[in-house]
């Protein structure tokens, strides 16, 4: 997550962030801009403490798995990369390799200009 602060002098500030779906998704970019700013507000206290529906959550026991549909899907992923199933446990964001293109796709870019979007 990147944050950047914009200083409007005698005006203010803005605050915004740039994050990757890979580790924050858009739920918890919010929530943290939220306690962010509730903290933020609560300067003057000598410890503030988040409010319970700010505080993040982080027990994934509740989350279930009766089928094992994360261990499917991480085989699958494994067999994919071309590593060791044994390597299941080694979770990580390393990205792939270029896996290729086929030779039937197309790839463009199409610019559009005001007019042509109305």
């Amino acid at each position: 997550m990147a944050p950047q602060r914009t200083l409007f002098p005698n005006q203010g500030f803005c605050i915004g962030i740039a994050t990757h779906d890979a580790v924050i998704d858009g739920n918890t970019a919010i929530a943290f801009m939220k306690s962010w700013a509730y903290l933020c507000t609560q300067q003057a206290k000598q410890h503030p403490s988040l409010l319970p529906e700010l505080t993040p959550f982080f027990d994934r026991t509740v989350v279930k798995d009766p089928t094992g549909l994360c261990i499917k899907y991480l085989k699958n992923w494994f067999d994919f990369k071309g590593s060791d199933i044994s390597e299941l446990n080694q979770r990580s964001l390393t990205l792939l390799e270029e896996v290729g293109t086929n030779r039937n796709s197309v790839r463009a870019t199409f610019k559009l200009s005001r007019e042509d979007i109305k």
